[in-house]
């Protein structure tokens, strides 16, 4: 499972002050927010409260087996304290509202890791509000061009291509003139195309090449 915050929007409505007050710019712009809602997240507690202990806390875009990935990277610490700072170095010393999206009935436990994860952001100076939908509503919403949403929740597999392939043409991958605008998050990043294409030129980049900005929180191996 990810974690894509709207990076390309210059601002967005459901994103306010600590007071609940619209605000007139995107905070997750700043890569110091987005560090502090990956140092939120407890991943190791996240898999044991709304995973039952049925997946693996990961930091990376593969789980262990899977081509690229590295044993030696380690898991993302968990340090709520170093995320307040970043927030207050930010500009946030109040932290800041969003709503977390998710779906509710399309990946496994997926609306118990959304309310858990709420909890560690709230725990590390966020103010996030919780929305989840069916998946019949909520993927509508934020598909191209459409999505309004801070922060979504999204599952993507590997076992097609067994390494990170998949996940790198939806992730970083910058779109074809074929292919539709950039979805939710619309990171579009061009050096990691090339190193993409020059990696694997065999690879049908174009039929799927659709940009996120991925950040793992845990994954089921």
């Amino acid at each position: 499972m990810f974690l894509l915050p709207h990076v390309a929007a210059e601002r967005l409505p459901l994103i306010t002050d600590a007071e609940g007050r619209p605000l007139d710019h995107n905070p997750f712009r700043d890569i110091r927010v987005r560090q502090a809602l990956s140092l939120a997240i407890n991943r190791t507690a996240l898999v044991e409260r709304a995973m039952d202990g049925q997946a693996v806390a990961n930091g990376q875009l593969v789980p262990e087996g899977f081509g690229g990935y590295d044993p030696a990277m380690p898991v993302p610490p968990f340090d709520p304290d170093r995320a307040r700072r970043l927030l207050a170095e930010a500009g946030y010393p109040n932290g800041f509202g969003f709503t977390l999206g998710c779906s509710n009935n399309r990946y496994v436990n997926d609306a118990r890791v959304c309310q858990v994860l709420g909890g560690m952001f709230a725990r590390a100076g966020f103010h996030p509000r919780v929305e989840t939908q069916p998946g019949n509503v909520f993927f509508p919403r934020t598909q191209v061009g459409r999505n309004d949403v801070p922060v979504v929740l999204f599952g993507q597999s590997s076992s097609s291509t067994r390494d990170a392939t998949h996940v790198l043409s939806l992730a970083m991958h910058s779109p074809a003139i074929t292919s539709p605008p950039q979805p939710p998050s619309r990171s579009s990043k061009p050096a990691a195309t090339r190193w993409m294409r020059a990696a694997r030129p065999d690879w049908r980049w174009a039929c799927c090449s659709r940009t996120w900005s991925a950040s793992p929180a845990s994954r089921r191996s």
